[in-house]
Protein backbone atom coordinates (compact mmCIF):
# COMPACT_ATOMS: atom_id res chain seq x y z
CA UNK A 1 0.00 0.00 0.00
CA UNK A 2 1.34 3.41 -0.96
CA UNK A 3 2.14 5.80 1.86
CA UNK A 4 0.78 9.34 1.95
CA UNK A 5 4.33 10.55 1.39
CA UNK A 6 4.67 8.48 -1.78
CA UNK A 7 1.29 9.59 -3.12
CA UNK A 8 2.21 13.20 -2.48
CA UNK A 9 5.59 12.85 -4.18
CA UNK A 10 4.11 11.13 -7.23
CA UNK A 11 1.47 13.84 -7.56
CA UNK A 12 4.13 16.55 -7.36
CA UNK A 13 6.28 14.76 -9.95
CA UNK A 14 3.35 14.73 -12.36
CA UNK A 15 2.68 18.42 -11.76
CA UNK A 16 6.36 19.22 -12.22
CA UNK A 17 6.29 17.76 -15.74
CA UNK A 18 3.40 20.09 -16.57
CA UNK A 19 4.24 23.35 -14.80
CA UNK A 20 7.81 23.18 -13.46
CA UNK A 21 9.69 26.35 -14.41
CA UNK A 22 13.18 25.50 -13.17
CA UNK A 23 15.00 22.71 -11.32
CA UNK A 24 14.62 22.42 -7.57
CA UNK A 25 18.12 22.54 -6.07
CA UNK A 26 18.70 20.85 -2.71
CA UNK A 27 22.07 21.27 -1.03
CA UNK A 28 23.27 18.84 1.63
CA UNK A 29 25.93 20.28 3.91
CA UNK A 30 27.21 19.90 7.44
CA UNK A 31 29.77 18.25 9.66
CA UNK A 32 31.45 14.91 8.89
CA UNK A 33 29.61 11.72 9.82
CA UNK A 34 26.30 13.45 10.50
CA UNK A 35 24.44 11.18 8.07
CA UNK A 36 24.64 13.44 5.03
CA UNK A 37 25.62 10.82 2.46
CA UNK A 38 23.15 8.23 3.74
CA UNK A 39 20.25 10.68 3.83
CA UNK A 40 21.11 12.17 0.45
CA UNK A 41 21.12 8.72 -1.11
CA UNK A 42 17.72 7.92 0.37
CA UNK A 43 16.21 11.19 -0.88
CA UNK A 44 17.65 10.66 -4.36
CA UNK A 45 16.25 7.13 -4.61
CA UNK A 46 12.84 8.09 -3.20
CA UNK A 47 12.31 11.05 -5.53
CA UNK A 48 13.52 9.08 -8.54
CA UNK A 49 11.19 6.16 -7.82
CA UNK A 50 8.30 8.60 -7.46
CA UNK A 51 8.81 9.99 -10.97
CA UNK A 52 11.24 12.91 -10.65
CA UNK A 53 14.31 13.25 -12.82
CA UNK A 54 17.05 13.54 -10.21
CA UNK A 55 20.70 14.38 -10.68
CA UNK A 56 23.38 14.49 -7.97
CA UNK A 57 26.52 16.61 -8.02
CA UNK A 58 28.78 14.33 -6.00
CA UNK A 59 31.06 15.72 -3.33
CA UNK A 60 34.17 17.00 -5.09
CA UNK A 61 36.49 16.49 -2.11
CA UNK A 62 36.95 12.83 -3.02
CA UNK A 63 38.40 13.75 -6.43
CA UNK A 64 40.23 16.95 -5.51
CA UNK A 65 43.87 16.80 -6.69
CA UNK A 66 45.01 19.16 -3.90
CA UNK A 67 46.39 16.93 -1.14
CA UNK A 68 46.18 19.23 1.89
CA UNK A 69 42.53 19.26 2.98
CA UNK A 70 43.22 22.11 5.39
CA UNK A 71 44.56 24.38 2.67
CA UNK A 72 42.12 27.02 1.45
CA UNK A 73 42.84 26.05 -2.14
CA UNK A 74 41.36 22.62 -1.47
CA UNK A 75 37.99 24.17 -0.64
CA UNK A 76 38.22 26.74 -3.41
CA UNK A 77 38.81 23.96 -5.96
CA UNK A 78 35.87 21.90 -4.71
CA UNK A 79 33.66 24.99 -4.58
CA UNK A 80 34.41 26.08 -8.13
CA UNK A 81 33.88 22.62 -9.60
CA UNK A 82 30.55 22.29 -7.77
CA UNK A 83 29.55 25.78 -8.87
CA UNK A 84 30.22 24.89 -12.49
CA UNK A 85 27.84 21.93 -12.21
CA UNK A 86 25.21 24.10 -10.53
CA UNK A 87 25.34 26.63 -13.35
CA UNK A 88 25.36 23.92 -16.01
CA UNK A 89 22.20 22.28 -14.66
CA UNK A 90 20.18 25.42 -13.90
CA UNK A 91 20.29 27.31 -17.17
CA UNK A 92 17.46 29.60 -18.24
CA UNK A 93 15.42 28.46 -19.98
CA UNK A 94 15.93 24.84 -18.89
CA UNK A 95 17.28 22.33 -21.39
CA UNK A 96 15.12 19.32 -22.26
CA UNK A 97 17.44 16.99 -20.35
CA UNK A 98 17.81 19.15 -17.23
CA UNK A 99 16.83 17.43 -13.97
CA UNK A 100 13.65 18.21 -12.07
CA UNK A 101 15.64 18.01 -8.85
CA UNK A 102 19.36 18.73 -8.57
CA UNK A 103 21.06 17.57 -5.36
CA UNK A 104 24.36 19.11 -4.32
CA UNK A 105 26.54 16.95 -2.10
CA UNK A 106 28.07 20.04 -0.46
CA UNK A 107 27.46 23.34 -2.26
CA UNK A 108 27.83 27.07 -1.75
CA UNK A 109 26.71 27.16 1.88
CA UNK A 110 29.01 24.32 2.84
CA UNK A 111 31.93 26.00 1.10
CA UNK A 112 31.33 29.23 3.00
CA UNK A 113 31.41 27.24 6.24
CA UNK A 114 34.68 25.48 5.46
CA UNK A 115 36.40 28.63 4.23
CA UNK A 116 35.38 30.41 7.43
CA UNK A 117 36.84 27.45 9.27
CA UNK A 118 40.10 28.01 7.41
CA UNK A 119 40.31 31.51 8.91
CA UNK A 120 39.85 30.09 12.41
CA UNK A 121 42.66 27.63 11.71
CA UNK A 122 44.86 30.47 10.37
CA UNK A 123 44.92 28.85 6.95
CA UNK A 124 43.22 31.80 5.23
CA UNK A 125 43.46 35.54 5.75
CA UNK A 126 40.27 37.42 6.59
CA UNK A 127 40.89 39.79 3.71
CA UNK A 128 40.98 36.86 1.29
CA UNK A 129 37.84 35.38 2.86
CA UNK A 130 35.95 38.63 2.28
CA UNK A 131 36.92 38.56 -1.40
CA UNK A 132 35.89 34.91 -1.78
CA UNK A 133 32.63 35.53 0.09
CA UNK A 134 31.72 38.36 -2.28
CA UNK A 135 32.20 35.98 -5.18
CA UNK A 136 30.31 32.99 -3.76
CA UNK A 137 27.43 35.04 -2.41
CA UNK A 138 26.34 36.48 -5.74
CA UNK A 139 22.60 36.87 -5.47
CA UNK A 140 21.88 35.07 -8.74
CA UNK A 141 23.76 31.97 -7.58
CA UNK A 142 22.26 31.88 -4.10
CA UNK A 143 18.75 32.08 -5.52
CA UNK A 144 19.36 28.93 -7.52
CA UNK A 145 19.56 26.90 -4.30
CA UNK A 146 16.02 26.10 -3.16
CA UNK A 147 16.94 24.72 0.26
CA UNK A 148 19.96 23.71 2.32
CA UNK A 149 19.93 20.71 4.66
CA UNK A 150 22.62 21.26 7.27
CA UNK A 151 23.40 17.90 8.84
CA UNK A 152 25.04 18.21 12.27
CA UNK A 153 26.11 15.80 14.99
CA UNK A 154 28.13 16.00 18.16
CA UNK A 155 31.90 15.36 17.83
CA UNK A 156 31.45 12.28 20.02
CA UNK A 157 28.84 10.78 17.70
CA UNK A 158 30.82 11.71 14.59
CA UNK A 159 33.92 9.93 15.89
CA UNK A 160 31.91 6.90 16.97
CA UNK A 161 30.40 6.59 13.49
CA UNK A 162 33.82 7.06 11.90
CA UNK A 163 35.35 4.21 13.93
CA UNK A 164 32.61 1.83 12.89
CA UNK A 165 32.45 -1.74 14.15
CA UNK A 166 36.20 -2.39 13.79
CA UNK A 167 37.84 0.59 15.51
CA UNK A 168 41.60 1.18 15.45
CA UNK A 169 42.92 2.68 18.69
CA UNK A 170 45.08 5.78 18.36
CA UNK A 171 44.20 6.50 14.73
CA UNK A 172 43.05 10.07 14.09
CA UNK A 173 42.72 12.04 10.89
CA UNK A 174 43.43 15.68 10.09
CA UNK A 175 39.71 16.42 10.32
CA UNK A 176 38.35 13.48 12.31
CA UNK A 177 39.59 14.44 15.76
CA UNK A 178 37.65 16.02 18.65
CA UNK A 179 39.26 19.46 18.47
CA UNK A 180 38.72 20.06 14.76
CA UNK A 181 35.23 18.51 14.77
CA UNK A 182 34.23 20.82 17.60
CA UNK A 183 35.43 23.82 15.60
CA UNK A 184 33.62 22.58 12.49
CA UNK A 185 30.36 22.18 14.41
CA UNK A 186 30.59 25.64 15.97
CA UNK A 187 31.44 27.24 12.64
CA UNK A 188 28.60 25.45 10.87
CA UNK A 189 26.00 26.51 13.44
CA UNK A 190 27.31 30.09 13.45
CA UNK A 191 27.14 30.28 9.66
CA UNK A 192 23.63 28.83 9.63
CA UNK A 193 22.47 31.69 11.85
CA UNK A 194 24.43 34.30 9.92
CA UNK A 195 23.18 33.20 6.50
CA UNK A 196 19.60 32.27 7.35
CA UNK A 197 18.33 35.31 5.45
CA UNK A 198 20.29 34.31 2.33
CA UNK A 199 19.56 30.59 2.18
CA UNK A 200 16.58 28.48 3.20
CA UNK A 201 18.40 26.56 5.92
CA UNK A 202 17.12 23.44 7.68
CA UNK A 203 19.19 22.14 10.60
CA UNK A 204 19.05 18.33 10.83
CA UNK A 205 20.61 17.26 14.15
CA UNK A 206 21.29 13.53 14.01
CA UNK A 207 22.51 13.60 17.62
CA UNK A 208 19.07 14.71 18.79
CA UNK A 209 16.90 12.31 20.74
CA UNK A 210 14.46 11.96 17.84
CA UNK A 211 16.99 11.26 15.09
CA UNK A 212 20.01 9.71 16.83
CA UNK A 213 20.80 6.30 15.34
CA UNK A 214 17.56 6.47 13.34
CA UNK A 215 18.41 6.83 9.66
CA UNK A 216 14.84 6.13 8.58
CA UNK A 217 13.36 8.91 10.73
CA UNK A 218 16.03 11.27 9.43
CA UNK A 219 15.28 10.40 5.80
CA UNK A 220 11.53 10.77 6.33
CA UNK A 221 11.98 14.15 8.02
CA UNK A 222 14.18 15.46 5.22
CA UNK A 223 11.87 14.02 2.54
CA UNK A 224 8.87 15.87 3.98
CA UNK A 225 10.78 19.16 3.96
CA UNK A 226 11.99 18.53 0.41
CA UNK A 227 8.43 17.90 -0.77
CA UNK A 228 7.34 21.15 0.90
CA UNK A 229 10.05 23.00 -1.04
CA UNK A 230 9.03 21.38 -4.34
CA UNK A 231 5.36 22.16 -3.74
CA UNK A 232 6.07 25.81 -2.94
CA UNK A 233 8.18 26.21 -6.07
CA UNK A 234 5.43 24.71 -8.21
CA UNK A 235 2.73 26.89 -6.73
CA UNK A 236 4.02 30.22 -8.12
CA UNK A 237 2.36 32.75 -5.85
CA UNK A 238 1.90 36.08 -7.65
CA UNK A 239 1.11 39.60 -6.44
CA UNK A 240 -2.49 40.71 -6.88
CA UNK A 241 -4.89 43.33 -5.55
CA UNK A 242 -8.69 43.74 -5.41
CA UNK A 243 -9.93 45.27 -8.66
CA UNK A 244 -11.83 47.99 -6.79
CA UNK A 245 -8.55 49.29 -5.37
CA UNK A 246 -6.80 49.55 -8.73
CA UNK A 247 -9.90 51.03 -10.38
CA UNK A 248 -10.00 53.70 -7.69
CA UNK A 249 -6.31 54.53 -8.18
CA UNK A 250 -6.77 54.97 -11.94
CA UNK A 251 -10.19 56.62 -11.63
CA UNK A 252 -11.39 56.69 -15.26
CA UNK A 253 -7.92 57.01 -16.76
CA UNK A 254 -6.06 54.43 -18.82
CA UNK A 255 -2.55 55.71 -18.15
CA UNK A 256 -0.96 57.42 -15.17
CA UNK A 257 2.30 59.35 -15.28
CA UNK A 258 5.14 58.90 -12.80
CA UNK A 259 3.76 60.88 -9.87
CA UNK A 260 0.28 59.39 -10.10
CA UNK A 261 1.75 55.89 -10.41
CA UNK A 262 3.11 56.25 -6.89
CA UNK A 263 -0.52 55.80 -5.76
CA UNK A 264 -0.70 52.53 -7.67
CA UNK A 265 2.54 51.28 -6.11
CA UNK A 266 1.23 52.26 -2.68
CA UNK A 267 -1.97 50.30 -3.33
CA UNK A 268 -0.02 47.16 -4.17
CA UNK A 269 2.12 47.67 -1.09
CA UNK A 270 -0.83 48.15 1.28
CA UNK A 271 -3.49 45.88 -0.20
CA UNK A 272 -1.53 43.48 -2.40
CA UNK A 273 -1.11 39.85 -1.46
CA UNK A 274 0.51 36.79 -2.96
CA UNK A 275 -1.82 34.00 -4.05
CA UNK A 276 -1.47 30.91 -6.26
CA UNK A 277 -1.46 32.01 -9.88
CA UNK A 278 -4.07 29.49 -10.99
CA UNK A 279 -6.51 30.90 -8.42
CA UNK A 280 -5.77 34.52 -9.28
CA UNK A 281 -6.24 33.93 -13.01
CA UNK A 282 -9.75 32.59 -12.38
CA UNK A 283 -10.84 35.46 -10.11
CA UNK A 284 -12.28 38.39 -12.08
CA UNK A 285 -12.18 40.56 -8.96
CA UNK A 286 -8.38 40.52 -8.72
CA UNK A 287 -5.82 42.49 -10.72
CA UNK A 288 -2.24 41.29 -11.16
CA UNK A 289 0.83 43.54 -11.08
CA UNK A 290 2.93 43.25 -14.24
CA UNK A 291 6.16 45.29 -14.22
CA UNK A 292 7.28 45.88 -17.82
CA UNK A 293 10.49 47.42 -19.13
CA UNK A 294 11.02 49.42 -22.32
CA UNK A 295 14.57 48.94 -23.64
CA UNK A 296 16.13 51.75 -25.69
CA UNK A 297 19.51 52.07 -27.33
CA UNK A 298 21.82 55.02 -26.91
CA UNK A 299 20.13 57.03 -29.66
CA UNK A 300 16.64 56.40 -28.31
CA UNK A 301 15.39 53.65 -30.63
CA UNK A 302 13.10 51.13 -28.94
CA UNK A 303 13.51 47.36 -28.79
CA UNK A 304 10.54 45.69 -30.45
CA UNK A 305 9.92 42.05 -29.56
CA UNK A 306 7.77 39.30 -30.94
CA UNK A 307 6.28 37.32 -28.09
CA UNK A 308 6.31 33.55 -27.84
CA UNK A 309 3.83 32.17 -25.32
CA UNK A 310 3.52 28.64 -24.00
CA UNK A 311 -0.03 28.40 -25.35
CA UNK A 312 -1.04 29.27 -28.89
CA UNK A 313 -4.37 30.48 -27.51
CA UNK A 314 -2.67 33.23 -25.51
CA UNK A 315 -3.60 36.57 -27.12
CA UNK A 316 0.05 37.70 -26.87
CA UNK A 317 1.44 34.75 -28.84
CA UNK A 318 3.53 36.04 -31.77
CA UNK A 319 2.34 39.59 -31.14
CA UNK A 320 4.71 42.55 -31.55
CA UNK A 321 5.32 44.38 -28.27
CA UNK A 322 7.80 46.97 -27.01
CA UNK A 323 8.18 45.63 -23.49
CA UNK A 324 9.52 42.68 -21.54
CA UNK A 325 8.02 41.80 -18.18
CA UNK A 326 5.95 39.41 -16.12
CA UNK A 327 4.26 38.59 -12.84
CA UNK A 328 5.63 39.60 -9.44
CA UNK A 329 6.35 36.35 -7.62
CA UNK A 330 6.79 35.73 -3.92
CA UNK A 331 10.49 35.11 -4.60
CA UNK A 332 10.76 38.82 -5.45
CA UNK A 333 10.07 39.63 -1.80
CA UNK A 334 7.21 41.20 0.07
CA UNK A 335 8.61 44.69 0.57
CA UNK A 336 7.76 47.78 -1.46
CA UNK A 337 10.73 47.00 -3.73
CA UNK A 338 9.22 43.69 -4.93
CA UNK A 339 7.82 45.21 -8.14
CA UNK A 340 11.16 46.80 -9.01
CA UNK A 341 13.03 43.57 -8.23
CA UNK A 342 10.61 41.71 -10.48
CA UNK A 343 11.36 44.10 -13.34
CA UNK A 344 15.09 43.46 -12.93
CA UNK A 345 14.54 39.69 -12.77
CA UNK A 346 12.30 39.64 -15.84
CA UNK A 347 14.85 41.57 -17.90
CA UNK A 348 17.47 39.04 -16.85
CA UNK A 349 15.25 36.07 -17.72
CA UNK A 350 13.84 37.49 -20.95
CA UNK A 351 16.81 39.32 -22.42
CA UNK A 352 19.79 38.15 -20.34
CA UNK A 353 20.50 41.74 -19.30
CA UNK A 354 22.00 42.21 -15.84
CA UNK A 355 21.10 45.74 -14.80
CA UNK A 356 21.07 47.73 -11.59
CA UNK A 357 17.64 48.60 -10.15
CA UNK A 358 18.53 52.29 -9.96
CA UNK A 359 19.07 52.30 -13.73
CA UNK A 360 15.36 51.70 -14.33
CA UNK A 361 13.33 54.86 -14.82
CA UNK A 362 9.67 54.74 -13.81
CA UNK A 363 7.53 56.11 -16.65
CA UNK A 364 4.03 55.40 -15.37
CA UNK A 365 1.36 52.72 -15.38
CA UNK A 366 -1.34 51.35 -17.67
CA UNK A 367 -4.68 49.74 -16.84
CA UNK A 368 -7.16 48.93 -19.60
CA UNK A 369 -10.60 47.88 -18.41
CA UNK A 370 -11.78 46.58 -21.77
CA UNK A 371 -11.23 42.88 -22.37
CA UNK A 372 -11.49 40.04 -19.88
CA UNK A 373 -7.77 39.27 -19.91
CA UNK A 374 -6.46 42.84 -20.10
CA UNK A 375 -8.64 44.01 -17.22
CA UNK A 376 -6.96 41.47 -14.93
CA UNK A 377 -3.51 43.06 -15.31
CA UNK A 378 -2.00 46.45 -14.49
CA UNK A 379 1.31 47.39 -16.11
CA UNK A 380 3.95 49.27 -14.13
CA UNK A 381 6.13 50.77 -16.86
CA UNK A 382 9.90 51.29 -16.57
CA UNK A 383 12.48 52.37 -19.11
CA UNK A 384 16.10 51.28 -19.42
CA UNK A 385 18.49 52.91 -21.88
CA UNK A 386 21.70 51.22 -23.02
CA UNK A 387 24.90 53.18 -22.52
CA UNK A 388 26.69 51.61 -25.47
CA UNK A 389 25.93 50.42 -28.97
CA UNK A 390 27.45 47.04 -28.07
CA UNK A 391 24.35 46.15 -26.06
CA UNK A 392 22.13 47.29 -28.91
CA UNK A 393 23.99 45.06 -31.38
CA UNK A 394 23.54 42.01 -29.15
CA UNK A 395 19.85 42.69 -28.61
CA UNK A 396 19.27 43.21 -32.33
CA UNK A 397 20.68 39.78 -33.17
CA UNK A 398 17.79 37.38 -33.71
CA UNK A 399 19.91 34.45 -32.53
CA UNK A 400 20.29 36.17 -29.18
CA UNK A 401 16.63 35.54 -28.44
CA UNK A 402 16.58 31.85 -29.30
CA UNK A 403 14.86 30.01 -26.42
CA UNK A 404 15.01 33.08 -24.17
CA UNK A 405 11.82 33.18 -22.12
CA UNK A 406 8.88 34.62 -24.06
CA UNK A 407 10.92 36.74 -26.48
CA UNK A 408 11.15 35.07 -29.88
CA UNK A 409 12.97 37.80 -31.80
CA UNK A 410 13.79 41.46 -31.48
CA UNK A 411 15.04 44.54 -33.29
CA UNK A 412 15.42 48.23 -32.55
CA UNK A 413 13.04 50.61 -34.33
CA UNK A 414 12.89 54.38 -34.33
CA UNK A 415 10.07 56.15 -32.53
CA UNK A 416 8.76 57.53 -35.84
CA UNK A 417 8.62 54.07 -37.39
CA UNK A 418 6.97 52.71 -34.26
CA UNK A 419 4.27 55.39 -34.42
CA UNK A 420 3.71 54.53 -38.08
CA UNK A 421 3.45 50.80 -37.31
CA UNK A 422 0.95 51.41 -34.52
CA UNK A 423 -1.15 53.76 -36.64
CA UNK A 424 -1.02 51.24 -39.48
CA UNK A 425 -2.19 48.37 -37.30
CA UNK A 426 1.06 46.39 -37.30
CA UNK A 427 1.40 46.70 -33.52
CA UNK A 428 -1.94 45.58 -32.08
CA UNK A 429 -0.97 44.94 -28.47
CA UNK A 430 -2.75 47.55 -26.36
CA UNK A 431 -0.08 48.21 -23.71
CA UNK A 432 2.51 48.93 -26.40
CA UNK A 433 0.12 51.35 -28.06
CA UNK A 434 -0.62 53.17 -24.80
CA UNK A 435 3.02 53.33 -23.73
CA UNK A 436 4.09 54.94 -27.00
CA UNK A 437 1.09 57.28 -27.02
CA UNK A 438 1.40 58.48 -23.42
CA UNK A 439 5.04 58.03 -22.39
CA UNK A 440 7.19 58.10 -25.54
CA UNK A 441 5.89 60.60 -28.09
CA UNK A 442 5.42 64.27 -27.33
CA UNK A 443 2.23 64.65 -29.40
CA UNK A 444 -0.41 61.95 -28.69
CA UNK A 445 -2.69 63.51 -31.31
CA UNK A 446 -0.57 61.75 -33.93
CA UNK A 447 -2.53 58.61 -33.06
CA UNK A 448 -6.11 57.74 -33.95
CA UNK A 449 -8.65 57.73 -31.12
CA UNK A 450 -8.68 54.71 -28.80
CA UNK A 451 -11.27 52.09 -29.59
CA UNK A 452 -12.32 52.06 -25.94
CA UNK A 453 -12.62 55.82 -25.48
Amino acid sequence: MKSDRQLRAQSLAKRFKETGRKPVVLEFAGVPKAGKTTTLGQIQAFLKRCGFRVSVVVERASVCPIRDKKHANFNIWTTCTTLSKLLENTQSPPRPDDPDVLILDRGLFDSLCWLTMMVRLSRLRREDLRAINSFLRLDEWKKKISAVFVMVASPKDSLMRERGYLPVTGAAGSIMNPEVLDQVLKTTRDMAKRLQSEFRINIIDTSSKKLRDNAQATAEHVADIALDVIEEQLREDILCIPKVKIASAFSRKVCLKTLETSKVLKCFQEFGRFQPREEVEKDANLVQAIPVVIVRNRTGDILQLRRREASYTNPLHEKLVIWAGGHVRSEDGTSKEAILRCAVREIQEELCLSIEPDKLKLLGSVYVRKGERTSKHAAIVYEWRADTDDVAVALSNAEFFERRGNSLSGRFVSVNNLVRDISGGKVEEVWSQEIVREFIVSDPSAFPLRLFE
